[in-house]
């Protein structure tokens, strides 16, 4: 099969993990092994039977962009952090504590009111905390001076707390904040329901300090932070579920045979499972057993794959750029493509079919091709990098 040139490479990956064979399926002989083949491919697509968009729960009419913020910021969230502020200031030593004679509690309304300026040093930038109270005709931003005083804001944020410093045992890098994090989860999957195709991805958090866990990923648009795998709606750009990565104490439930990556994604997509979902994952996920097993829980995946992944067919033809070579299980497509690099991608939702992009190739005046599989996946993996887009807007980090 032949088509015109185009522009998609496949990235490379910082981690590798190893994925094993399932061998309780109806595609495999009695060897174990899968029965790779040419040929006609049809796959089997389990419908989908999800409600998208806001819990019915949750009313629409009449609701200001105020009504929900309170949905993820709500009374009980900022109670627990109001509580656990208080009580930072007075664990702290009396010798440290007589430096600030003229503190006094923080209250609900003034903690909603800290993160409101705070959120909106996000949408004002300057080089330092200090410089939003400065009194330079050139600098001054008044507003934030009708709400604290320089050192009340900054004591506020000295003593900002989310759990009770005695609790904490040490065997959990986040326990600090696991209380907000179990918040936020809870929230993301309770107040609105995924579309058809979700995406698993990295995000990277800002985070100029020191932290044992710090990554660098060159392909995000921030080279250090903390890095999440997020779960991600494919059209609404929602994050659903997240998992925080903390180097080998991360937090997630193993699945046998899967490794790391595949393990990830059975954890993220716990909840959106035989409900007819599409997903799409990038090489450091997708495998073949990965993919098998979501598709016995009803859930369609497709994404690029690295060659050494245990179970693929070989697909060893010397191909020009456009050309493809595939092969397939009863339900896995496995397909190389030639673009300025080679592709290979795997799907359990679509044939290898060729469709028109929509553009023109400027040398030959013909329609570009391109197998939908890669036209899907390219679409669909944007998610997570429109969300850390969007946030770059408006960080508060200083």
């Amino acid at each position: 099969m032949k088509n015109s040139q185009s522009d998609l490479s496949s990235e490379d990956e910082l981690l590798t993990t190893s994925s094993s064979i399932s061998t309780d399926s109806d595609h495999e002989d009695s060897s174990g092994e899968r029965r790779w083949q040419c040929g006609i491919f049809s796959p089997t697509i389990s419908q989908f039977d999800g409600k998208p968009g806001v819990c019915d729960a949750i009313p629409l009419v009449g609701r200001t962009p105020l009504d929900y913020f309170h949905l993820f910021f709500d009374e009980t969230i900022i109670h627990h952090i109001v509580d656990e502020t208080n009580r930072c200031y007075s664990q702290n030593p009396v010798g440290e504590r007589q430096h600030m004679a003229d503190w006094k509690d923080v209250s609900l309304g003034e903690m909603y009111t800290f993160f409101a300026i705070t959120m909106l040093t996000g949408l004002i930038d300057k080089n330092r905390i200090q410089d939003y109270w400065s009194t330079d005709p050139l600098l001054s931003t008044p507003i934030f001076g009708q709400y604290f005083t320089r050192n009340r804001y900054q004591d506020i944020l000295r003593y900002m707390h989310f759990a009770n410093n005695e609790d904490f045992s040490g065997h959990d890098r986040l326990e600090q904040i696991r209380p907000i994090i179990n918040n936020f989860k809870r929230k993301f999957s309770n107040c609105v329901n995924p579309t058809r195709n979700l995406c698993i991805d990295e995000s990277l958090i800002l985070w100029k300090g020191r932290l044992e866990f710090k990554q660098y990923i060159p392909s995000k648009r921030r080279l250090f932070g903390i890095k999440l795998f997020e779960l991600v709606d494919a059209q609404t750009k929602f994050i659903f579920d997240f998992i925080v990565y903390t180097g080998l104490s991360t937090k997630f439930q193993n699945t046998p045979g899967l490794g790391v990556g595949g393990s990830i994604v059975m954890e993220l997509m716990q909840r959106y499972l035989n409900k007819g979902h599409n997903l799409y994952v990038d090489n450091w996920y997708a495998s073949p057993a990965l993919f098998e097993l979501l598709h016995r829980n009803k859930t369609g995946a497709c994404g690029t794959v690295r060659k050494n992944r245990k179970g693929l067919p070989s697909l060893t033809a010397k191909l020009n750029t456009g050309e493809s070579q595939y092969s397939h299980t009863n339900i896995l497509l496995a397909l190389k493509w030639q673009d300025k690099r080679e592709v290979l991608i795997l799907s359990t939702i679509h044939s290898p079919v060729y469709v028109n992009t929509g553009k023109i190739d400027r040398r030959t005046g013909e329609d570009i091709r391109k197998p939908l599989c890669i036209l899907d996946y390219t679409k669909s993996m944007g998610g997570v990098d429109s969300v850390d887009m969007q946030i770059s807007f408006s960080e508060c980090v200083r």
